[in-house]
């Protein structure tokens, strides 16, 4: 149960998290109707499982381990967990991008924003789905 609602719910909160980020930083995103933005949405949906997957399953293997050892507080490390992870994955994310098209800049080149909209990307998700998946790891946990 623990892996379905990283994998299952990560990556769509992680789509509203872009979301969010990208209307805080642009003054008007969306300005179309509501018809052509609700196709757009569910079109991108796939693509968050396609970027998201990985650092869900990521962050759910991580998650779970601190469950198993009994980490305390567990708050702090799931968020250190989802904030390493959504770090991690805005800089492999550019240096992917740069190998791909190469534009002359380095890795630490990667603008701010993306990290104010990329990190928590990951970070809300991870904390959400931990949540949701702490009464799951003591069930888990008691089965032969």
């Amino acid at each position: 149960m623990h892996w379905l609602i990283f994998a299952g719910l990560g990556p769509p909160i992680g789509l509203a998290c872009v979301f969010t980020g990208i209307a805080v930083y642009s003054a008007n995103p969306f300005d179309g109707k509501l018809v052509d933005m609700i196709l757009v949405t569910a079109g991108i949906t796939a693509f968050a499982y396609i970027f998201g997957l990985l650092p869900a399953l990521v962050s759910g293997w991580a998650v779970r381990q601190v469950q198993i050892r009994q980490l305390r507080p567990e708050w702090l490390w799931v968020t250190l967990i989802g904030t390493l992870v959504g770090f991690i994955f805005v800089v492999a994310f550019g240096a992917v991008l740069e190998a791909l098209i190469p534009s002359g800049l380095s890795v630490f080149d990667i603008r701010k924003e993306a990290f104010f909209v990329y990190v928590p990307t990951c970070l809300v998700p991870t904390l959400v789905c931990w949540y949701l998946s702490r009464h799951s790891a003591g069930r888990q946990s008691q089965t032969p």
